[in-house]
Protein backbone atom coordinates (compact mmCIF):
# COMPACT_ATOMS: atom_id res chain seq x y z
CA UNK A 1 0.00 0.00 0.00
CA UNK A 2 1.33 3.51 -0.80
CA UNK A 3 1.81 6.13 1.72
CA UNK A 4 -0.64 8.12 -0.13
CA UNK A 5 -3.34 5.23 0.61
CA UNK A 6 -3.34 6.35 4.36
CA UNK A 7 -5.82 9.02 2.81
CA UNK A 8 -8.60 7.49 0.72
CA UNK A 9 -11.85 6.33 2.09
CA UNK A 10 -12.46 3.41 0.67
CA UNK A 11 -14.26 0.28 2.87
CA UNK A 12 -13.90 -2.65 0.20
CA UNK A 13 -11.01 -4.74 -0.34
CA UNK A 14 -11.54 -4.78 -4.00
CA UNK A 15 -12.01 -1.60 -4.36
CA UNK A 16 -8.49 -0.79 -2.45
CA UNK A 17 -6.78 -2.74 -5.21
CA UNK A 18 -8.17 -1.01 -8.20
CA UNK A 19 -7.58 2.22 -6.15
CA UNK A 20 -4.03 0.91 -6.21
CA UNK A 21 -3.61 0.27 -9.71
CA UNK A 22 -4.76 3.25 -10.81
CA UNK A 23 -2.71 5.52 -8.52
CA UNK A 24 -0.02 3.95 -9.87
CA UNK A 25 -1.08 4.80 -13.80
CA UNK A 26 -1.90 8.60 -12.54
CA UNK A 27 1.68 8.62 -11.21
CA UNK A 28 3.17 7.68 -14.61
CA UNK A 29 0.55 9.86 -16.60
CA UNK A 30 2.41 12.66 -19.17
CA UNK A 31 -0.33 15.04 -18.19
CA UNK A 32 1.11 15.58 -14.65
CA UNK A 33 5.06 15.55 -15.39
CA UNK A 34 5.85 19.38 -15.43
CA UNK A 35 3.35 20.51 -12.31
CA UNK A 36 2.03 18.84 -9.82
CA UNK A 37 -1.68 17.78 -9.61
CA UNK A 38 -4.59 17.16 -6.66
CA UNK A 39 -6.96 14.31 -7.84
CA UNK A 40 -9.98 13.43 -5.94
CA UNK A 41 -11.55 9.61 -6.99
CA UNK A 42 -15.40 9.21 -6.28
CA UNK A 43 -15.70 5.64 -6.64
CA UNK A 44 -19.16 4.30 -7.10
CA UNK A 45 -19.02 0.61 -5.69
CA UNK A 46 -22.21 -0.52 -6.96
CA UNK A 47 -20.88 0.21 -10.54
CA UNK A 48 -21.11 -2.88 -12.79
CA UNK A 49 -17.50 -2.93 -13.66
CA UNK A 50 -16.77 -2.47 -9.42
CA UNK A 51 -18.70 -5.15 -8.06
CA UNK A 52 -16.58 -8.35 -7.50
CA UNK A 53 -17.54 -10.41 -10.50
CA UNK A 54 -15.32 -11.66 -13.31
CA UNK A 55 -15.79 -8.50 -14.78
CA UNK A 56 -14.12 -6.59 -12.50
CA UNK A 57 -11.32 -9.13 -12.50
CA UNK A 58 -10.90 -8.37 -16.45
CA UNK A 59 -10.92 -5.06 -15.82
CA UNK A 60 -7.97 -5.21 -12.61
CA UNK A 61 -5.78 -7.72 -14.96
CA UNK A 62 -6.28 -5.25 -18.41
CA UNK A 63 -5.14 -2.69 -15.62
CA UNK A 64 -2.34 -4.33 -14.33
CA UNK A 65 -0.70 -4.42 -17.63
CA UNK A 66 -1.18 -1.60 -18.39
CA UNK A 67 0.56 -0.40 -14.76
CA UNK A 68 3.33 -3.28 -15.51
CA UNK A 69 3.84 -2.13 -19.30
CA UNK A 70 4.10 1.91 -17.97
CA UNK A 71 7.75 3.49 -17.23
CA UNK A 72 8.00 3.38 -13.04
CA UNK A 73 11.20 5.43 -13.16
CA UNK A 74 8.97 8.84 -11.79
CA UNK A 75 6.28 6.48 -9.88
CA UNK A 76 5.61 8.27 -7.37
CA UNK A 77 5.48 11.13 -8.72
CA UNK A 78 6.48 14.29 -6.22
CA UNK A 79 3.71 16.90 -6.15
CA UNK A 80 0.66 14.47 -7.20
CA UNK A 81 -1.53 13.66 -4.65
CA UNK A 82 -4.30 11.19 -5.59
CA UNK A 83 -7.25 10.47 -3.05
CA UNK A 84 -9.71 7.69 -3.09
CA UNK A 85 -13.74 8.08 -1.81
CA UNK A 86 -16.10 5.27 -1.72
CA UNK A 87 -19.70 6.47 -2.34
CA UNK A 88 -22.31 5.12 -0.08
CA UNK A 89 -25.72 5.92 -1.59
CA UNK A 90 -26.78 8.57 -4.46
CA UNK A 91 -27.92 11.48 -2.20
CA UNK A 92 -24.15 11.19 -0.81
CA UNK A 93 -22.37 10.74 -3.61
CA UNK A 94 -23.86 14.40 -5.17
CA UNK A 95 -22.87 16.49 -1.97
CA UNK A 96 -19.27 14.10 -1.40
CA UNK A 97 -18.74 15.38 -4.75
CA UNK A 98 -19.47 19.05 -3.86
CA UNK A 99 -17.33 19.19 -0.76
CA UNK A 100 -14.35 17.76 -2.89
CA UNK A 101 -14.53 20.43 -5.39
CA UNK A 102 -14.20 23.01 -2.60
CA UNK A 103 -11.62 21.54 -1.33
CA UNK A 104 -9.51 21.03 -4.87
CA UNK A 105 -10.23 24.62 -5.34
CA UNK A 106 -8.62 25.84 -2.05
CA UNK A 107 -5.90 23.69 -1.51
CA UNK A 108 -3.38 25.91 -2.41
CA UNK A 109 -1.21 23.66 -4.03
CA UNK A 110 -0.01 24.45 -7.25
CA UNK A 111 -0.66 21.70 -10.57
CA UNK A 112 -3.80 20.76 -12.00
CA UNK A 113 -7.32 20.10 -10.22
CA UNK A 114 -8.88 17.13 -11.67
CA UNK A 115 -11.85 14.92 -9.89
CA UNK A 116 -12.14 11.40 -11.74
CA UNK A 117 -15.58 9.77 -11.43
CA UNK A 118 -15.94 5.84 -11.66
CA UNK A 119 -19.08 5.48 -12.05
CA UNK A 120 -22.02 4.33 -14.80
CA UNK A 121 -24.18 7.02 -16.35
CA UNK A 122 -26.53 7.48 -13.34
CA UNK A 123 -23.70 8.45 -10.80
CA UNK A 124 -22.16 10.25 -13.30
CA UNK A 125 -25.30 12.20 -14.14
CA UNK A 126 -26.29 12.98 -10.64
CA UNK A 127 -22.38 14.16 -9.77
CA UNK A 128 -22.74 16.40 -12.80
CA UNK A 129 -26.37 17.50 -11.76
CA UNK A 130 -24.99 18.22 -8.05
CA UNK A 131 -21.83 20.56 -9.35
CA UNK A 132 -23.42 22.34 -11.60
CA UNK A 133 -26.15 23.32 -9.34
CA UNK A 134 -23.94 24.40 -6.17
CA UNK A 135 -20.80 25.20 -7.59
CA UNK A 136 -20.96 26.22 -11.00
CA UNK A 137 -18.27 28.48 -11.26
CA UNK A 138 -15.96 26.91 -9.17
CA UNK A 139 -16.43 23.60 -11.80
CA UNK A 140 -14.33 25.92 -14.52
CA UNK A 141 -11.20 25.22 -12.53
CA UNK A 142 -11.68 21.63 -11.85
CA UNK A 143 -10.83 19.05 -14.78
CA UNK A 144 -13.77 16.49 -14.37
CA UNK A 145 -13.17 13.32 -16.03
CA UNK A 146 -15.49 9.91 -16.25
CA UNK A 147 -14.82 6.55 -16.09
CA UNK A 148 -16.72 4.13 -17.80
CA UNK A 149 -17.82 1.49 -15.26
CA UNK A 150 -21.09 1.12 -15.21
CA UNK A 151 -23.68 -1.46 -17.04
CA UNK A 152 -24.41 2.10 -19.14
CA UNK A 153 -22.07 4.53 -20.08
CA UNK A 154 -23.41 6.67 -22.53
CA UNK A 155 -21.69 9.74 -20.42
CA UNK A 156 -18.23 8.88 -19.96
CA UNK A 157 -15.22 10.31 -21.39
CA UNK A 158 -14.33 6.90 -22.79
CA UNK A 159 -15.76 4.12 -24.64
CA UNK A 160 -13.21 1.59 -21.74
CA UNK A 161 -11.51 1.80 -18.89
CA UNK A 162 -8.25 0.66 -20.78
CA UNK A 163 -9.10 3.55 -23.27
CA UNK A 164 -9.79 6.07 -20.31
CA UNK A 165 -6.32 5.21 -18.85
CA UNK A 166 -4.81 5.13 -21.84
CA UNK A 167 -6.05 8.89 -22.75
CA UNK A 168 -4.77 9.80 -19.22
CA UNK A 169 -2.06 8.33 -19.30
CA UNK A 170 -0.77 9.45 -22.44
CA UNK A 171 -2.35 13.51 -22.70
CA UNK A 172 0.35 16.02 -22.70
CA UNK A 173 -2.51 18.72 -22.33
CA UNK A 174 -5.83 19.65 -21.64
CA UNK A 175 -8.17 22.49 -22.72
CA UNK A 176 -11.27 23.98 -21.09
CA UNK A 177 -14.00 24.84 -23.40
CA UNK A 178 -17.14 26.12 -20.84
CA UNK A 179 -17.62 23.63 -18.10
CA UNK A 180 -16.09 20.87 -20.87
CA UNK A 181 -12.98 19.40 -20.72
CA UNK A 182 -11.30 18.41 -23.76
CA UNK A 183 -8.49 15.93 -23.48
CA UNK A 184 -5.69 16.01 -26.27
CA UNK A 185 -3.59 13.40 -26.72
CA UNK A 186 0.29 13.35 -27.41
Amino acid sequence: MSPEAVHDKIKSRHIRDFAEVTRHLLHGSRLFIEEGAVIEVLVNPASGLLKWSSAHRQMMRHLKRLAKAQSTSDIPREGLEVRFHETENREQAGSRAVELALSLVSSGKPGKRLMILAGGDGFHNDISTALLKAVPEIMKEVILFRLPMGTGNDNADAATVEEAFAILGSASGTRKDSLIEAHTAG
